[in-house]
């Protein structure tokens, strides 16, 4: 991710991802959280001046809601990780295309997330499709990376 390229490859992806995801959500909370992040993700890929075409992802076709939170609120995190291996690959100047990454989390959030997932049975009906879905959700984000990685179809 140090180079433009593999920035846009990312936030390319995450865009698409995201969009999925915001199409499969039920949560007002969270599609607020979407909307933003996907105007920050349009933001900086125009920055980029690399918008490329966006790719219809269909959801996968297991879903859970306590997933869609944890891979979004998970993925908040992560790019806190991202946001530093950025400022430090262009430091000195660095283009104005984090705004994505520096989307901040939301520890009360993700606290609540966490609680609400431990309460949970470990092993139910319910208990497998949440895990299910957060897998589905993840190889969807992996297929949308390989594929503005190498044109990869989309198959997850």
């Amino acid at each position: 991710m140090g180079t433009y390229s593999g920035l846009h490859i990312f936030l390319a992806a995450h865009r698409d991802a995201l969009t999925a995801l915001r199409s499969a959500c039920l949560d007002p909370d969270l599609m607020l959280r979407i909307d933003s992040a996907l105007a920050d993700l349009t933001s900086d890929l125009k920055v980029l001046d690399r918008c490329g075409l966006a790719v219809a992802i269909p959801a996968p076709f297991q879903d859970d809601a306590l997933a869609q939170a944890y891979l979004w609120h998970g993925s908040r995190l992560g790019t806190q990780v991202l946001a530093r291996r950025f400022q430090s690959a262009w430091a000195g100047s660095p283009p104005d295309a984090g705004r994505y990454l520096n989307h901040a989390p939301d520890p009360t959030a993700w606290r609540d997330l966490g609680e609400r997932l431990t309460a949970l049975p470990a092993r139910d009906a319910a208990a497998d499709r949440t895990v299910a879905a957060t897998i589905a959700w993840f190889a969807l984000f992996a297929a949308a990376a390989r594929h503005h990685l190498t044109g990869a179809t989309l198959d997850a």
